[in-house]
């Protein structure tokens, strides 16, 4: 990190940081510390070792949470503000395709909240221009100067310079907005390449997790000790599962396939109704998996293998949002034209367009027009339109359509400009989606690769455990070794421990599936029972293997 955006993140929220350490950090860190001091004074001497490291280790994370919250906050609003940048300069080149001055062009762009950060930028850009009465070039270089986003400030530094220059609202724009979506390409596709390397380190992460959970378990039967170092390892697993899910998390664009509107729609209502059919399925698909008398591995997929009718429905329902973007440029491009041609409004564009076939989109371009013929509130109508679609992306360039033909933009000017940088975000799209595949594939290998070491490791401290038990009694030299006497060696504990790490796996599989794939949390409900099966099929395999091997 740069020492110049590492100081500017505490100047942003309002408190240099030798502030911040004198009134937040000191204090705060005296107090963990001393509630440290006197847990330690009074349950020290009842508690493990283990529990002690992982008291201090948790003590030790919050005093660097607290300490680096505001930097990483400030980076968060950064990639917020670049992630919406596209977007929100491809309005502007639409909005000035009409005769809007900069200064209410800044107003409507800060009202759209969907923006999120980058509204409040573009506010604070407006609120200088109409209330402090700042020049406009001026307060884009004052907000340019104190934005988390490098990308924003490049923007507005070069707005300030067109307009002192006497540039053209509309030539500035529309350089601008090729501009933003050259650059959202060269970061996408740097993003997408960087999922490869990932892949690489996320392998070899689990691959040194595993060793050393193995050495961890062994080493203690036979050089003595306990077995504190086994748990930190295999806390270290899950410690670096995580670390690898959120690094990928924050490496990727963030974006998504779903529509997510509060507007309710069919697809909505049926995936609800599903989820909780499948919710409720589980419960006697559980009790009877209870009754059997199989592995205890299976009885925890079995249980939860309802759970794939919402998923299998949801992946069937993006496949068809999919579709729909395909052919959304196509209509987009014929609806501007159309209406652009005739003269006439959208309305009437669209009695002619409903009967052309644009697939999947066929019928929700039929209930738009009908809505717009009985004159039901214009926006609306999109919205609802982009809402049955199922898209997010299809909603945010609908809003776009809409912006420009309420200031009066020509229909076809700006239906061109959408379409084209439509389809230049479908085909950043597919290399994310292969990507994701690829990913997907790795990460169904992976559950074979992580369950199978961890269930020979059974076997192999259950035989240890075995071998250890004749030499009872033993001389107090060996006395570590009594963990495996009589009735203190339970072998199904070991296996209960183990598959515990294989959930976790499985949890954050999914969720970087659901992260690459930027689809939403039911769909990833199918991959789950997926790797769930394949987990405990995999467990229980090798248990069985392996045991007839050994004994």
């Amino acid at each position: 990190m740069s020492d110049s955006k590492f100081m500017k993140a505490y100047d942003y929220m309002g408190m240099p940081f030798p502030t911040y350490l004198l009134k937040v950090f000191i204090p705060l860190f005296i107090l963990l510390l001393f509630g440290y001091f006197v847990f330690m004074f009074a349950f020290g001497p009842y508690m493990s070792d283990f529990f002690m490291f992982l008291i201090s280790a948790t003590l030790f994370l919050v005093g660097i949470i607290v300490l680096l919250f505001p930097y990483v906050m400030y980076i968060r609003k950064g990639k917020l503000i670049d992630a919406d940048m596209h977007l929100f300069v491809t309005r502007m080149g639409i909005l000035s395709l009409t005769y809007v001055s900069r200064k209410d062009l800044f107003n409507i762009l800060s009202e759209i909240k969907e923006y999120r950060e980058l509204a409040a930028e573009i506010k604070k850009v407006y609120t200088l221009i109409s209330k402090w009465n700042v020049d406009l070039p001026e307060a884009c270089r004052i907000v340019a100067e104190k934005t988390p986003s490098e990308q924003l400030a490049d923007f507005l530094t070069r707005m300030a310079h067109a307009v002192e220059s006497g540039e053209n609202a509309e030539t500035f724009s529309q350089n601008e907005q090729k501009a933003a979506m050259e650059e959202f390409a060269i970061k996408y596709e740097n993003s997408v390449e960087s999922i490869g390397i990932l892949n690489e380190i996320y392998l070899a992460s689990i691959s040194s997790a595993l060793f050393f959970i193995t050495v961890a378990a062994i080493l203690p039967m036979l050089m003595g000790g306990d077995y504190t170092s086994f748990y930190i390892s295999i806390l270290l697993f899950v410690v670096i599962e995580i670390g690898m899910f959120y690094y990928i998390y924050v490496s990727v664009p963030w974006e998504h396939v779903w529509e997510s509107s509060s507007i309710n729609t069919e697809i909505k209502v049926k995936l609800r109704r599903k989820l909780i059919f499948g919710i409720l399925l589980c419960i006697p698909v559980g009790a009877v998996a209870v009754i059997l008398p199989i592995p205890f591995e299976i009885k925890i997929a079995l249980t939860i293998t309802p759970l794939i009718i919402p998923g299998h429905y949801a992946t069937k329902m993006e496949n068809t949002i999919k579709k729909r973007e395909m052919f959304y440029p196509a209509f987009i491009r014929s609806l501007g034209m159309s209406a652009s041609g005739t003269g006439k409004e959208t309305t009437f564009a669209l009695k002619k367009l409903r009967f052309y076939k644009f697939g999947p989109l066929s019928t929700n371009i039929n209930n738009l027009y009908k809505r717009l013929a009985l004159r039901i509130d214009k926006r609306l109508s999109w919205k609802i339109f982009g809402s049955e679609t199922g898209s997010d992306l299809i909603s945010k360039f609908n809003d776009l359509y809409v912006d420009g033909t309420e200031v009066g933009s020509d229909p076809k000017s700006m239906s061109q400009i959408i379409s084209e940088n439509f389809l230049k975000i479908l085909s950043l799209r597919k290399k994310r989606f292969l990507a994701a595949s690829t990913t997907s594939g790795l990460l169904y290998g992976s559950m074979v690769f992580v369950t199978l070491p961890l269930y020979v490791l059974v076997w192999v401290v259950t035989l240890m455990g075995n071998m250890f038990a004749e030499l009872n009694p033993v001389s107090q030299e060996f006395s570590y070794l009594s963990f495996f006497y009589g009735n203190n060696f339970n072998v199904n504990i070991l296996r209960y421990l183990m598959f515990s790490v294989v959930i976790v796996h499985i949890a954050v599989s999914t969720a970087i599936k659901k992260v690459l794939s930027a689809t939403n949390n039911i769909k990833v409900l199918y991959d789950a029972v997926l790797l769930s099966w394949i987990g405990a099929v995999t467990a229980v395999l090798t248990y069985i293997f392996i045991g007839s091997i050994l004994l």
